[in-house]
Formats: structure tokens, sequence, C-alpha cells
């Protein structure tokens, strides 16, 4: 018993082996995203009858001729996955930084006066909304879209900076502001509240590395 499964250990290592390399290589593959799912199916179809081969072949080391052809393929086999990886893998890299997105996310302040007759975002709907002309106008424009997404077209009237933006409120020369959270600087809190947050997300493509 211990002569058959001695003899028969080399082949089940070389199994086992071959298995993990191949396996390996088609999750790299399904990474890559370059095979349609059929080509993958039929790819991986031909890895189980190599490796099935090769075991079949390396079962019994005493049959030396089967053992020395199965050990052949093998190596064959794992010398082609070992140099055909790493392109593969930097494959996998360049694809992600080619089609990878950044993600930026802004949190900007719709403001009011405390007596304002405007108590929600749907409440903007034909008001005259100050914003910040050039400080900022990133995060603005972001903020801008996703509030005309929810509540419509909006007038806005644009100010050079926080200070302008601020008395613009104040003097009620627009109704409503959105600006970023260092706008309580510039305006007491007695006289204007916060009415909502709005969190913008913006995604930008990321650049190849080089």
């Amino acid at each position: 018993m211990k002569k058959s499964f001695s003899s028969r250990l080399p082949g089940l290592l070389i199994t086992i082996l071959l298995t993990v390399a191949v396996t390996l290589f088609m999750a790299i593959l399904m990474r890559t995203k370059l095979l349609p799912g059929k080509l993958l199916l039929v790819a991986a179809g031909v890895f189980l009858l190599f490796v099935l081969s090769v075991c079949l072949l390396t079962w019994d080391m005493r049959k030396t001729g089967r053992m020395i052809t199965g050990s052949v393929m093998t190596m064959g086999l794992l010398i082609t996955l070992m140099v055909g990886t790493p392109y593969l893998t930097k494959a996998v890299n360049t694809l992600g930084n080619l089609t990878g997105v950044k993600v930026e996310v802004a949190d900007v302040g719709v403001y009011v006066k405390n007596n304002s007759p405007v108590k929600d975002l749907s409440g903007l709907v034909g008001k005259n909304l100050g914003i910040l002309d050039v400080l900022d106008r990133t995060n603005t424009d972001m903020a801008l879209k996703d509030l005309q997404a929810e509540v419509g077209t909006l007038h806005t009237t644009g100010y050079d900076g926080l200070t302008e933006l601020a008395d613009g409120l104040l003097n009620e020369e627009v109704d409503a502001i959105c600006s970023i959270m260092h706008f309580w600087i510039c305006c007491p809190k007695q006289k204007v509240m916060r009415m909502s947050w709005i969190r913008s997300t913006r995604s930008t493509p990321r650049r190849p590395k080089v």
C-alpha cells in the first residue's frame, strides 16, 4: 500500500501544482476582460483537459515513459504561464489606469435668511440664488447641477467673494445662496440659517501611470 501511494505521490503533487497555476492564470485572464465569456469557457475547458491528461500520465511514476511525457507537458505549460502572467498583469494595471475613475465629493450648503419664506429646496423654484463667480467654482457648479436636477432650472447671480455673497443675501438681492461652509465666517449666524447640504460627486478619468 505504501509503495503504491509513494509511486502516485509525485503525480498528485504535479497535478496540484498545475491546477493552482492554471487557476491563477484564468483568474487574471478574466480580470482583463480581453476575452468574451464563451472563449473563456473554451480556454477553461482546454486547460481542464490538459490537467486531466497530465494527471493520467503521471499517476504512476513506475510507468517511466508516461511519467516523462506528463512531466515535460507540465514544465512546458508552467513556463508558458510564467511568461504570460506578467504580461496579463501589466494589461490589467494598464486597463485600470485607462478606465478607472477618480470620484470627488463636495459638501455645499444652501443658506437663507432666518425670516425667509423658503423652507426647503423645493421653495427655490423661481427664486434667485446667489453663487460665487470665481472662488470654488468647481464645487459650486457640481452642487448647482445636482440642485437643478432636483428642483429644476434656477436663476443665479454671481458674486466675486464670500463677503459680497453674504451682503447679497443680507440685503435681499438674492433669496438664497449656495456656498461652501466657510460662508459662516462672513455672515452672522443669528441672521442666516443653513437650509440644506448638497453632497455632490464628480467622476474624472485617472491619468495612466507612465
